[in-house]
């Protein structure tokens, strides 16, 4: 992931979340646990009783704040909140969610849009090969830009939210003319078709051209291909949150508080990513459209690209070796994952407003407790071990990362180690075993490599905060 900052406090915290974006597009509330009394078809009452279990684990080490769904043959068999969607202003309050708590799902939207592209395409008014100067020409090389590179990623026109500038506006209205003047002045990352780049702005485009073909709006055209013929009462498209009576926050963990993140304005993500829904919808919608509902199943097996490698509108997303498809998104301090088996026919969906883990490692737990695989419950009260200070000295020194300019520094301060980013405060950590450090009040866990021998490699550590890793070397 393309981060901006690490360790860090409310403010910076935004920053860190802009840039997670530009990929991606995360009290105990055991009472609101509902389980729908349909027939279970895959799981039994144990596997989902396993689930509560560990979901009930997060909650009360405040791991993470989120709601969860699964659907299993076109049957809603689970579904579980926990943390708090908002805090009432009036009285400080913390709101619990429940199963009709709206989150903003970010770019798994981009699932969505790319349904109804390939709705317009089986009705005949577009084609992957249309070009983008049917309708933008203002664009360098876009009559060599097809729909097909746009829904792929293979356009090479600049992701927007990877602009310094755009820090300045995510918050604020912005109208689609604005934001197609930004577009306009950035110079293409590669001739279209010869890479692969994420793109929000590709996506982006996408939604105004189901604008413009349809004369409608990208929001009557959700309700009117989706939303109605499903029966999505949730599912929504808001150009202005106020409109929809959305009110869910996100949250970032600092020194064990969960403090809430400045609000994107659903204006400035659209088609790439400014949808909300409840868990429960989205894997309605996934079982809907991976069983014909939608689109045919001819159009799912071109979305799935199997032979050119370039999926469209959703990834292939391997889970216990078994083939699944999806989408992750990450907005403020949202992080969803929409997950869908098709062999199967399950579909797991999660969407987060506040994460203190990784998103994968409670996806890859709660799948594997659905289907009976094995899998490692964390112990999230370890007990710290003790290393000499002359030992700790192996592991210090300077440290940098690829995926942005951020550099770090690991030092000893009274025996203690000590972790320090750029200019920021410094963090002491613990030793967990002789490869694992964690900042327990801060969710931060340093976790050294390891060569095939089993030696511990002091020059290479991955670091884990709000469900994300970033991978430093020493310098």
């Amino acid at each position: 992931m393309n981060l901006n900052v690490l360790f860090i406090n409310k403010v910076q915290f935004r920053k860190h979340k802009i840039n997670v974006f530009i990929e991606s597009f995360g009290v105990l509330v055991a009472t609101l646990l509902l389980i729908i009394p349909s027939p279970i078809t895959f799981a039994s009452q144990t596997h989902l009783t396993a689930i509560d279990q560990y979901i009930e684990l997060i909650d009360s080490n405040k791991k993470a704040m989120f709601s969860l769904a699964i659907v299993d043959d076109g049957k809603v068999v689970y579904q579980n909140q926990i943390g708090h969607a908002y805090t009432e202003n009036s009285n400080n309050t913390p709101i619990s969610p429940d199963e009709n708590t709206r989150y903003t799902i970010a770019s798994i939207s981009k699932t969505f849009t790319a349904t109804m592209i390939f709705q317009l395409i089986e009705q005949g008014k577009l084609s992957l090969d249309t070009k983008l100067s049917e309708f933008y020409p203002k664009f360098d090389q876009s009559n060599d830009i097809t729909i097909d590179h746009l829904l792929s990623h293979q356009s090479g026109i600049y992701n927007y939210t990877n602009s310094p500038e755009f820090v300045q506006y995510y918050t604020q209205y912005q109208s689609n003319e604005k934001m197609l003047e930004r577009f306009y002045s950035y110079p293409n990352e590669f001739k279209p078709g010869t890479g692969w780049q994420y793109s929000n702005t590709g996506y982006y485009l996408l939604g105004l051209i189901i604008e413009d073909v349809t004369g409608q709006s990208y929001e009557k055209n959700l309700k009117q291909r989706i939303t109605d013929k499903l029966q999505l009462s949730h599912t929504a498209f808001c150009r202005d949150y106020s409109h929809c009576k959305f009110n869910t926050q996100s949250y970032a963990f600092w020194n064990k508080q969960w403090f809430e993140q400045a609000v994107w304005h659903p204006s400035i993500t659209a088609g790439a990513g400014g949808l909300i829904s409840t868990p429960t919808e989205l894997g309605i919608f996934m079982d809907a459209l991976f069983n014909g509902e939608l689109v045919s199943i001819e159009t799912i097996e071109v979305m799935k690209a199997l032979n050119t490698g370039f999926s469209k509108g959703f990834w292939n997303m391997p889970y216990f070796y078994k083939t699944a498809w999806g989408h992750n998104g990450s907005i403020e301090g949202f992080q969803s994952q929409l997950v869908y088996f098709d062999s199967e026919k399950v579909a797991f969906a999660f969407t987060g407003n506040g994460l203190n883990e990784s998103q994968r490692k409670i996806m890859t737990t709660i799948i594997g407790l659905y289907f009976d695989k094995s899998v490692t419950i964390p112990d999230y009260n370890r007990p710290f071990i003790s290393i000499a200070p002359i030992e700790l000295k192996k592991y210090l020194g300077h440290y940098k990362t690829d995926a942005m300019p951020l550099k770090g520094e690991l030092f000893l301060e009274d025996g203690q180690l000590m972790g320090k980013w750029d200019d920021q405060e410094s963090i002491a950590f613990q030793a967990l075993t002789e490869t694992e450090f964690e900042s327990r009040e801060n969710g931060i866990v340093l976790e050294f490599v390891t060569f095939p021998s089993g030696k511990i490699n002091y020059r290479q550590v991955t670091l884990y905060q709000r469900g994300w890793e970033l991978e430093f070397y020493r310098q």
